[in-house]
């Protein structure tokens, strides 16, 4: 079945690979829309990774999704080949052995400060390369480059170039050409350049040799995102890692995809600088608070604003939400503290301060308030009241750096701290939703699964420390999902 796979792509492949790119011939205008969504595709389902690598790594391909505006399903394409790629299987090990390494010190980290464990592991400090191994591993990608190092270097030009190109390659025949003439002097990207024919170069506006930036394939900053027109203030992920919200002093949220870096949909609707963002558990909600002295609930799945919520009489500094995602607590220059009910959009109860209130978080059944004057807060709330519904948590799959594999899987009780595994019941339930589905690696579960999907009752269980109501969400964080 699997040669007979690979067989079907390699036909399909040889087939897109012989449309032309443009079908419109040197006006460029009219990409070829079906092969550059199916050539690179079609190469990876057949393994044909030197094919894909040629393509990915092609300033004309580059130019032709840009011109169709589909930059953004380019980066996914680079994405997917280097989830697969055998020359990068080692990188993506150590990646997720990484990530892994510091979420447990930082779960073991909380768990020693509760006192449920009395023994803390500290994790060994990543020593930053000598730059006599930087060079070595610099020398190396020069002259004997892997189809990973060349992937990952177009992916880093894609990382700097990709909003540049999405607004502008359309006015301008060889667009991507002439960004990648500036963007290095060396490299995969900077040697792919120097092949274009000379009529295409001299049609450029290009730096002179000499001023060209100096080629550098182990950047620290993998994509810079701009499009805010101030200073940003806040920042929150969803709970599948996949996309974030950030908020700015030019009165806008931004909704991101962390995978690619495209802007889902600008959030409009404070009329002063935003201060802080929270989002709920489930990832179906976010809300933010503004200098305007209000905070704004918004509907993540649709991108809408569902209520303006008015309470505060100066700014609105800070934003929590409960573990159930039921309510919020902002707190503001007013000196008081207010929880919010999400679902009936209405004030339950004030808190005031002696002095303005910079942070708000919700532990158990307290409240802690960090105020402006240093002081710090701890206000006690019957748990029903603070968060009436069933908490929510999410399963994960978390990666032994030690063991090179994944340990059962787990989840953390939002009430009291405990980990513990979920109960067969739950993952089936989550297993059956998830093949139900049908979600590509790419699609966020937050925002992609139907509301059947999240009110499945086979979600609901209890901590087994505590008992408190839990409500799983319905999708397995981590791994390869």
């Amino acid at each position: 079945m699997q040669k007979k796979s690979i067989k079907y792509h390699t036909c399909l492949s040889n087939y897109f690979f012989t449309q032309f790119l443009f079908i419109d011939g040197d006006l460029k205008k009219k990409p070829h829309i079906r092969k550059c969504i199916e050539l690179p595709f079609q190469q990876t389902k057949a393994e044909m990774w030197d094919e894909v690598t040629d393509t990915l790594c092609d300033l004309e391909f580059i130019q032709a999704k840009a011109v169709a505006k589909m930059t953004y399903d380019l980066i996914r394409d680079f994405n997917d080949v280097l989830e697969v790629i055998p020359d990068n299987a080692e990188n993506i090990s150590k990646e997720k052995a990484r990530q892994e390494r510091m979420n447990k010190y930082t779960n073991d980290l909380i768990a020693y400060a509760k006192g449920e464990i009395f023994k803390l592991e500290i994790p060994e400090s990543i020593t930053p390369w000598p730059q006599g191994k930087i060079d070595t591993e610099i020398n190396r990608m020069k002259t004997n480059p892997t189809r990973a190092d060349r992937l990952k270097d177009f992916l880093n030009f894609l990382g700097k170039e990709a909003g540049n190109l999405q607004n502008y390659a359309f006015e301008f025949s060889h667009f991507a050409t002439q960004q990648a003439w500036n963007y290095s002097a060396e490299g995969p990207v900077g040697k792919a350049v120097e092949k274009a024919p000379s009529e295409v170069s001299k049609s450029l506006l290009r730096r002179i040799p000499p001023t060209r930036p100096y080629w550098n394939p182990l950047p620290q900053v993998l994509r810079i995102l701009r499009v805010h027109t101030d200073s940003v203030s806040a920042i929150f992920i969803t709970s599948d890692g996949q996309r974030a919200i950030s908020g700015s002093h030019d009165n806008t949220c931004i909704f991101w995809d962390l995978g690619t870096g495209q802007v889902l949909q600008t959030l409009r609707g404070h009329t002063s600088y935003v201060a802080a963002i929270s989002i709920t558990p489930d990832g179906q909600r976010a809300i933010s608070c503004s200098y305007d002295r209000t905070c704004i609930l918004w509907d993540m799945v649709t991108s809408q604003m569902l209520q303006i919520l008015r309470g505060h009489t100066h700014s609105v500094l800070t934003i929590s939400i409960t573990p159930d995602g039921q309510r919020a607590i902002s707190g503001s220059d007013d000196n008081t503290c207010i929880l919010w009910d999400l679902g009936t959009r209405r004030k339950l109860a004030c808190f005031t301060s002696s002095s303005s209130i910079s942070s708000v978080r919700i532990c158990s059944n307290v409240i802690l308030i960090g105020c402006l004057s240093g002081e710090v807060v701890i206000v006690k709330i019957d748990k029903n009241f603070l968060c009436p519904g069933a908490a929510i948590t999410t399963t994960r799959k978390i990666w032994d750096f030690e063991l090179q594999q994944y340990l059962p899987l787990s989840a953390d009780c939002p009430l009291c701290g405990h980990r513990f595994a979920p109960p067969s019941s739950i993952i089936a339930t989550i297993e059956a939703i998830t093949k139900e589905a049908g979600l590509r690696p790419e699609q966020s579960p937050c925002l992609e699964l139907n509301d059947k999907a999240w009110k499945n009752p086979g979600l609901l269980g209890n901590c087994l420390k505590c008992r408190g109501e839990l409500k799983f969400n319905p999708f397995i964080a981590g791994g390869d999902n």
